[in-house]
């Protein structure tokens, strides 16, 4: 008889192969040990996280050990095998991710998680554990748009963001330019504002500017906006969607503004652009 329960929700895939988001969360799991829990496990190609909830217990990983209490995050990388247990009388609870996508470490390092600390302290348990069972209640339900897996994964990060007390140095030029457009350009539903991306780099907003404008002539928010309408334009050939749920879902919250923003830079007014040359007619 196993000495644990569990719980756990595979993501829906909805997308298409050419269309896989950077990083999603594939699994999301609530685990209840009875006691006497004892568990070594190879992590092969993703990226894992066990945010501890109750009980006390031990992580050895990497020549080094860890102990893990209420609030404390174990994360184990792609290649790492890790040996966790709970100690006598303090029987573990935690949720885990399965967290996939050829940038998930990359993305984790970015929030300060990296391979120099496998277990971190949550500040706010309390908000950190609403938010993941909020995720796992979702999952469970399967209700969920196609890119739920991709976005559920991003509020994780952005909660994380700036966790770990050792992060690499804050990129600049166009290595920052580089990093900020592989995250903007991650395929994440939602796109991230320009104080997102400073804070992701730990930089002020005036250095993304003045490294945008030195290495692609154009404004951080300008190069956004850009990806929102191209999103936009290919939204508009599929004809699957209204004008006003093309807007909301390329990140514009008045369909007038998406409108003239559509103009200014494909020449053609949005309801023109679908049933033009340049996107097609609509189905």
């Amino acid at each position: 008889m196993e000495n644990y329960s569990q719980s756990h929700y595979l993501a829906v895939k909805g997308w298409r192969p050419e269309n896989v988001p950077e990083a999603y969360l594939n699994i999301i799991g609530i685990f209840e040990s009875f006691g006497n829990f004892h568990w070594r496990q190879n992590f092969a190609r993703v990226c894992m996280i066990h945010y501890i909830t109750g009980g006390a217990g031990v992580m050895e990983i990497a020549g080094k050990r860890y102990e893990a209490l209420p609030g404390s995050m174990l994360v184990f990388f792609p290649g790492e095998s890790a040996v966790y247990y709970d100690l006598p009388g303090q029987p573990w609870r935690y949720i885990w991710l399965n967290i996939a996508g050829k940038k998930a470490e990359q993305i984790l390092k970015q929030c300060g998680v990296s391979r120099n600390r496998h277990c971190l302290q949550v500040p706010d348990i309390r908000a950190f554990s609403v938010l993941l069972r909020e995720i796992h209640h979702i999952y469970e339900s399967r209700e969920y748009g196609v890119y739920f897996p991709a976005l559920a994964i991003w509020r994780i990060f952005d909660y994380l963001s700036g966790l770990g007390d050792e992060t690499a140095a804050a990129p600049s030029g166009t290595e920052l330019v580089n990093s900020c457009r592989e995250l903007i350009d991650s395929g994440q539903p939602r796109l991230p504002a320009v104080n997102e991306l400073a804070r992701t780099f730990q930089v002020d907003r005036a250095t993304i500017f003045r490294a945008f404008k030195q290495n692609l002539g154009m404004s951080p928010k300008a190069y956004i906006e850009q990806i929102r309408l191209d999103r936009a334009a290919n939204l508009l050939r599929e004809g699957k969607m209204s004008i006003k749920q093309v807007a909301a879902v390329s990140g514009y919250s008045d369909p007038g503004y998406f409108s003239v923003a559509f103009k200014r830079k494909f020449g053609v007014m949005p309801s023109k652009f679908r049933e033009s040359r340049f996107g097609g007619t609509r189905n």
